[in-house]
């Protein structure tokens, strides 16, 4: 009797020890300033995601009861999330994410990948599964495939380009119809057809509140995920009779599914590398926030090459003279401007990126655009998961002006806030937009080369860059821009940049994973002066990357 009263203790235990006993090493080690931190935080999820699965499989095995692995695993991940969220110090705590509902997305996701788990281990010893039994861990397993494709989607991060989206609903698609196969001799054809369906659903709704600002911008790519989760439904339903031999082999499917649930987001996690770029466009209009769209710009840019440091204002002046607006395609653009890194103050993971942009179009009108991001890494403490969320995103409309007028953009910081100014010619300065930074975050910019990546293709951080971004390559020559004295202000002194180095889209890291753009072909970049740099269309060579400029 004691004996009885005691495996659900152990079932529990053996689930939450694990993972809360990493997460306090993790802490140790963060508080203590210990390099080891770094390669612990990196591995955490991982150990999460296997402890869930081990703990849970184990469980039913052990208990031979869905309904006590359920309440037993589901208790232990209530409690370490508990400890990582809430019951923690504010300098470790997990990030809830602008929306706050990380902790419930993260959660949900864990308890899919326990209530798979635990189906699969009570099914191993022979014992019959109810039918809401059945039911709820056909919507588990469904729900932890459909989980990482969904919520990189929803962060602006492609998984296996240049197949996204299409590499994504060929996931859905067939975990929708392995699901609606193996569910449809139990529950009937209605029921087969809405576990995947709701299951999507209610991860749609979740993941929403990740793409805050440009939630627009992904009506196309949500729409076809939605169809292929549809199609692959209705597909499973329709062709399985029921006691058909294919009842039999969707049961199968299901159970397989359940199995390698685990194993796809592993991978996703472990091998595939999201292909993560913060970039948006204001209309031609520019006349208010409302009318950017998320893009995965082309970019060309160059870095300032020297040691870390921190700054109080970025700028730099910038000039179209040589450029024939009808050059540019009537759908896209050319930018040009500077971006700058802010590091997070507290939560592992977190850091913030601000632009300041000038963009001029096929129609000659020239838009000024000022963006701000706050970006994680897809480790434990942002959700398991990369995301970003524009903070900022205004523009102003400058109209079709002289566009060989020099403009100078800068971002400085003033008392918590961040401004962007901008002066024409040498006027004087005009505020564009101000935006009041998070009380807890660092009031300054980080600037120079951060060679602490964990990525094996990344060579660094790059915190202060400049360049030319477009929605697709122009291919023609026709555009030109100039760059003069991308400049910092240190201690009140401003400088220009002492040494810069040129940098390709596949380079243009100003985060772990985070980059400004794509590869932007057939660029030249060409010193001009001692502090200066064009860039322009070349047929002749590829775009230089780390090719120094002075």
């Amino acid at each position: 009797m004691l004996w009885d009263r005691a495996k659900p203790f152990l079932a529990y235990s053996w689930t939450l020890i694990p993972m809360y006993g990493i997460e306090r090493l993790a802490n140790y080690y963060f508080l203590n300033r210990d390099p080891m931190f770094y390669l612990i935080s990196g591995w955490r999820l991982e150990v999460f995601i296997l402890t869930a699965l081990l703990g849970s499989a184990a469980a039913g095995a052990f208990l031979k009861d869905v309904r006590q692995v359920i309440v037993t695993q589901v208790a232990a991940l209530v409690t370490f999330l508990s400890a990582a969220y809430v019951l923690c110090d504010p300098r470790v705590c997990y990030s809830t994410a602008p929306d706050g509902l990380e902790a419930l997305r993260f959660g949900l996701f864990l308890a899919s990948v326990v209530v798979s788990g635990g189906v699969m281990g009570v099914g191993s010893r022979g014992v019959a599964v109810g039918r809401l039994q059945a039911a709820l861990g056909a919507c588990a397993g469904f729900y932890a495939v459909a989980y990482y494709p969904t919520v990189f989607t929803f962060a602006g991060a492609r998984l296996l380009p240049p197949f996204d989206p299409w590499a994504t609903a060929a996931v859905l698609l067939l975990a929708s119809l392995a699901t609606s196969m193996g569910a449809r001799s139990k529950f009937g054809r209605a029921a087969s057809f809405a576990i995947p369906v709701a299951s999507y659903l209610l991860l749609l709704a979740l993941s929403s509140g990740i793409a805050l600002g440009y939630l627009g911008s992904l009506t196309g790519t949500v729409s076809l995920t939605v169809a292929a989760t549809l199609a692959g439904a209705g597909v499973g339903v329709g062709l399985v009779a029921a006691r058909s031999r294919l009842a039999s082999t969707g049961r199968s499917l299901t159970t397989a599914l359940s199995a390698t649930a685990i194993i796809l987001v592993l991978v996703m996690t472990l091998v595939v590398i999201p292909d993560a770029v913060s970039g948006v466009v204001p209309g031609d209009s520019g006349q208010s926030a409302g009318t950017f769209s998320m893009v995965t710009p082309v970019y060309a840019g160059a870095y300032e090459n020297s040691s870390q440091g921190h700054a109080y204002a970025a700028g730099v002046t910038i000039s179209f003279r040589g450029t024939d607006p009808a050059s540019i395609q009537a759908d896209n653009f050319v930018s040009a401007g500077i971006g700058i890194h802010s590091a997070g103050c507290c939560v592992d993971g977190i850091d913030y990126a601000y632009r300041f942009d000038e963009y001029l179009f096929h129609s000659g009108n020239v838009s000024l655009a000022a963006t701000g991001w706050e970006a994680c890494d897809d480790n434990a403490a942002c959700g398991g998961h990369s995301w970003k969320i524009l903070l900022v995103s205004r523009s102003i409309s400058l109209g079709a002006i002289d566009i060989n007028r020099n403009i100078t953009l800068e971002m400085k910081w003033s008392a918590g806030r961040i401004l962007w100014v901008y002066s024409q010619d040498g006027t004087l300065y005009r505020t564009m937009t101000i935006y009041q930074v998070p009380q807890p975050e660092n009031h300054d910019f980080n600037t120079g080369v951060s060679s602490g990546v964990s990525q094996s293709s990344q060579k660094a951080a790059y915190f202060y860059q400049f360049g030319v971004m477009s929605r697709y390559p122009v291919g023609h020559a026709g555009w030109k821009v100039e760059f003069v004295c991308p400049y910092l202000i240190f201690n009140g002194i401003q400088a220009c940049a002492g040494h810069a180095a040129t940098l390709r889209g596949e380079d243009s890291y100003w985060k772990v994973i985070w980059r400004w753009g794509e590869d932007y072909p057939n660029v030249s970049v060409s010193p001009v002066g001692s502090q200066g740099a064009v860039f322009e269309y070349s047929a002749a060579a590829p775009t230089p990357g780390f090719q120094k400029l002075w």
